[in-house]
């Protein structure tokens, strides 16, 4: 009896511990490689056979199962093929939590877009083994459209659920967009839908799994392959992904995984621009992980590692003078890891989307050419303005341009200058901005000269005070709120531009909403048409604690305006409450401020001293702003 009944448990264990393997999440693959076309279809022959093969390996690499993956090369990979294996292997056989990868190596094509989802007015296709080369519109035998792949794989996230992964690769010429679909789009709307992006199934009932796509070229681009050192030929992206996944680490992402492939892919070619989609914030074949904090790449190198160039520059708050530090890839934790190298941002080269940085010590290529680069300490440096004289009388000219001299922001030029400074046959001083706007005038003959030179001077002041807030932005703050606004008697959907109101008839309300995990206090400055900044809110009499939102709550405001033009609301955000009202009243003369905030807006005052203007650092979380902008008219 006792033999008896050990054989029983071990069969019932043996039985158990089958049906708990089963019960595990799975790695599942599809590997399509059309290579060797018949010479009718008009495709050039490819070695898919070979890049498939690589990319089994390296599957099976990364704890996939031989059964699990399916490989399907030239002849088996038809169009008939591919639907079945990806109907079959793929989603029927998906459960709760599975890993799903597809990944074709063949040609690709863009035809006529069918159903109005594309705005380029073209689908991109992929070219299965029984397919054709496209020679004359509407010819599009045995493809398999973008579209198709969209519907395909929105099944496939349903079934893998939220706790799944989806994945794939696409290397064949015009891939970019290979996975976007069309189901969300209205009957005949012109416009492009991504189906990765989606949140919800088919169905409705629970979220789809999330999905990342890699295309080895953009829409209009092909995709190459190259002969390597062996001989053998590979396509790009089939290469770089295998090559970058011998590096990939636990605590890799796809953001930091796609960032090699695409380093790999233009060290060997700049005519094909990988691109990727998709929830690229989770590890690789893992669990989903935060966002990581802003970053930049770098772009250039110099020889001797001292010097780079950031793919980020005035657009993204470096200014010359910010402060970084160079961390390898994947850091998402500063705290207690030693900096690669620190450095800042020089004044030379300085761009938009671009800018040149100085370490504090030579690195090498492999280790800058990676290297994730954050903002340490953050400058705000004066507004400066570009102005251009156009006054007839010499003696007039002479006084102007002696009087803006104290003013060092002010750089002169005649090519696309911000303002230009004019009179007319009465000796008025004109202000004009770039788009002929009158900014201002004053009769220079009937007030003493000095006096309408320092009313020159406030007027450009006040222009780029004004200007420099109207641009202000935080990157990357904690303190995020919902600023939006609707005209109370003539519409009920919020508005976040573009507004129109009558000057001191409409009724303009406003919704602040916090959306901050801890209290915010708000303020809201309104500069109008004419470059005048004030706090619109807390108005006078009101003390700057009362105007704070717990999380998730929301509050209205009514105003109205009674300066036509343009009006410009930028909310504050802050963990403390400020009030800018003294630095107005003062011109921003006042007793230095508690906080941060209130410190740089009264900076912005500078010009009237010998400042460049504002110049101070900050960490980039001390404040959010938003923006609303309301058009007033008579």
């Amino acid at each position: 009896m006792k033999s008896i009944f050990l054989s029983r448990a071990i069969a019932f264990a043996l039985l158990f511990g089958a049906f708990f393997a089963q019960a595990q999440p799975r790695k599942r693959a599809l590997l399509a490689g059309a290579g060797n076309y018949p010479p009718a279809s008009g495709w050039s022959v490819l070695n898919a056979a070979s890049g498939v093969q690589m990319m089994r390996s390296t599957l099976l690499q990364q704890g996939f199962q031989d059964n699990d993956i399916l490989v399907l090369t030239d002849a088996a990979a038809t169009r008939a093929g591919i639907i079945k294996a990806f109907q079959n292997h793929l989603i029927q056989q998906s459960a709760p939590g599975d890993i799903a990868v597809f990944h074709f190596y063949g040609h690709g094509c863009q035809v006529p877009d069918d159903n109005g989802d594309e705005i380029d007015q073209a689908d991109e296709a992929i070219a299965p083994y029984d397919s054709e080369k496209p020679v004359a519109a509407g010819q599009t035998r045995n493809l398999i459209r973008d579209d198709e792949l969209s519907e395909w794989t929105a099944r496939l996230r349903e079934k893998a659920g939220a706790s799944g992964q989806v994945l794939v690769l696409l290397d064949a010429c015009h891939a970019g967009t290979g996975v976007r679909g069309s189901e969300d789009a209205p009957p005949g709307a012109a416009a492009e839908t991504h189906s990765l992006l989606k949140n919800t199934t088919a169905s409705g009932d629970a979220a789809p799994a999330p999905m990342v796509a890699f295309f080895s070229s953009a829409p209009q681009q092909k995709s190459l392959e190259i002969t390597w050192e062996n001989g053998e030929k590979c396509a790009l992206l089939t290469w770089a992904f295998c090559k970058a996944m011998t590096r990939v680490r636990p605590e890799s992402t796809y953001r930091g995984l796609f960032e090699q492939i695409a380093l790999l892919i233009t060290a060997k070619i700049n005519k094909q621009t990988p691109q990727a989609e998709g929830a690229l914030d989770m590890r690789v074949f893992g669990e989903k992980v935060a966002p990581p904090p802003l970053y930049f790449n770098t772009y250039i190198s110099s020889a001797n590692g001292r010097e780079i160039r950031l793919r980020g520059g005035l657009m993204h708050g470096l200014q010359p003078g910010t402060e970084v530090a160079l961390y390898p890839p994947e850091t998402r934790d500063t705290a207690t890891l030693r900096p690669l190298a620190k450095g800042y941002v020089m004044d030379e080269g300085a761009g938009l989307i671009e800018c040149r940085v100085a370490l504090d010590r030579p690195l090498t290529a492999e280790q800058l050419t990676p290297a994730w680069t954050f903002i340490t300490l953050r400058r705000f440096n004066g507004y400066n303005i570009s102005i251009r004289l156009a006054i007839s009388d010499p003696v007039q000219e002479k006084a102007v341009r002696e009087r803006l001299a104290s003013m060092p922001s002010v750089r002169w030029g005649d090519e696309n200058p911000e303002l230009t400074i004019t009179s007319d046959k009465d000796k008025h001083l004109l202000l004009f901005s770039a788009d002929s706007t009158l900014v201002w005038k004053t009769d220079y003959a009937a007030a003493p000269p000095e006096t309408a030179l320092k009313a020159l001077q406030d007027a450009i002041g006040n222009y780029m005070q004004a200007e420099f807030l109207r641009d202000l932005e935080f990157d990357g703050t904690p303190y995020r709120m919902d600023f939006d606004a609707r005209a109370e008697a003539t519409a009920s959907t919020p508005v976040a531009a573009g507004l129109t109101l009558r000057r001191n008839k409409d009724v303009a309300r406003l919704r602040v909403a916090n959306r901050s995990p801890k209290t915010v206090y708000y303020t809201i400055l309104d500069i109008d048409g004419a470059n005048k900044v004030t706090v619109l809110l807390p108005p006078e009499g009101r003390s700057p604690n009362e105007y704070a939102l717990a999380p998730n709550e929301s509050r209205e405001h009514r105003v109205k305006f009674d300066t036509p033009g343009r009006e410009v609301l930028k909310l504050i955000a802050t963990p403390v409450s400020i009030d800018l009202r003294p630095a107005i009243a003062s011109r921003g003369r006042s007793t230095q401020g508690r906080t941060f905030f209130e410190n740089l807006f009264s900076d912005t005052f500078l010009w009237e001293g010998d400042q460049r203007g504002p110049l101070e650092a900050y960490k980039g979380n001390e404040a959010g702003v938003e923006t609303v902008v309301i058009e007033v008219r008579e």
